[in-house]
């Protein structure tokens, strides 16, 4: 409950000290179930062989008046397509998104950048030297993936391919 991040279920063996991926398996298996049956506050989502605590959705309202902030992270449909786009082309600059959106994307870069769903990842050695984007750990989190070789790894194995 205290990560900030997922935490894969080998690091959990080690700290449980069981040595055992498999006890540590079936210990996750176990509170999950625990959480379900006693319908808790919480529920622990599995992805990718890593856990992450999460509150379930139906007490957001209760959380946000609490906090008197919106926790809801909704994108707009123009973010979500230009996540899309570096996820997919990534390192990319603003003009290749602008050109294949065919709208300014400025705001919307900085933005995601401000949410930490995509990050500064060099310069071009072009003229003026602009600036590359790719997706951050929260944005590779946010399509699923923990690392970008799965990343590539899903798009190469969607992509059709021609005759």
């Amino acid at each position: 409950m205290a990560a900030d991040e997922p935490i894969p279920i080998r690091r959990l063996a080690e700290l449980l000290r069981t040595g055992s991926m498999t006890i540590a398996q079936s210990l996750v298996d176990q509170y999950r179930q625990l959480l379900r049956q006693t319908n808790s506050v919480y529920f622990l989502d599995v992805c990718q062989d890593r856990l992450k605590l999460y509150t379930r959705p139906d007490f957001l309202p209760w959380i946000s008046r609490y906090l008197k902030t919106t926790l809801d992270p909704r994108l707009t449909p123009s973010m979500y397509e230009i996540l899309a786009i570096i996820a997919h082309r990534q390192p990319i600059i603003r003009a290749e998104i602008e050109n294949i959106r065919g709208s300014q994307s400025g705001d919307l870069l900085r933005q995601l950048l401000e949410k930490g769903l995509i990050r500064i990842v060099g310069r071009q050695e072009s003229l003026g030297r602009p600036v590359e984007y790719g997706l951050a750990k929260k944005g590779l989190e946010f399509f699923g993936f923990n690392r970008i070789e799965e990343l590539l790894a899903a798009f190469n194995s969607s992509t059709p391919t021609t005759p």
